[in-house]
């Protein structure tokens, strides 16, 4: 096994696989993930709506925050919409902290969204 040889654990080893050289597993083959039609099409649809955001404020792209899915998150507060422990899906309310580069001051900055009002 690929793991034995590289002397790493099996689940680094699935997680640059399947993740970092973005590869699954077919009939006991890693072969390279295909976009469908209607993704790819949804791309061209999202580059055409930048594009035109991009023509329509030059100063757009200033405001663009980019980063991967590991500067995301989810943050769990409880006794926010109910204190009742039979619906625990309502006790529990989803924020995303966000961390970011600002390139005013050349640090990270970080937030969290929804925010509250009172913050």
């Amino acid at each position: 096994m690929i793991s034995e040889q590289l002397n790493l654990p099996k689940t680094i080893v699935h997680e640059i696989v399947s993740e970092d050289l973005a590869l699954r597993k077919i009939c006991a083959k890693l072969v390279p993930k295909v976009l469908t039609d209607a993704q790819k099409e949804h791309r061209v649809e999202v580059w055409k709506e930048l594009k035109e955001l991009c023509t329509d404020d030059p100063s757009f792209l200033d405001n663009v925050i980019t980063g991967d899915g590991s500067w995301y998150a989810p943050i769990y507060r409880t006794g926010l919409y109910s204190s009742s422990k039979n619906y625990p899906e309502a006790v529990l309310k989803l924020e995303v902290a966000v961390m970011y580069w600002n390139t005013l001051d050349r640090r990270y900055r970080s937030t969290t969204y929804p925010q509250d009002p009172e913050d």
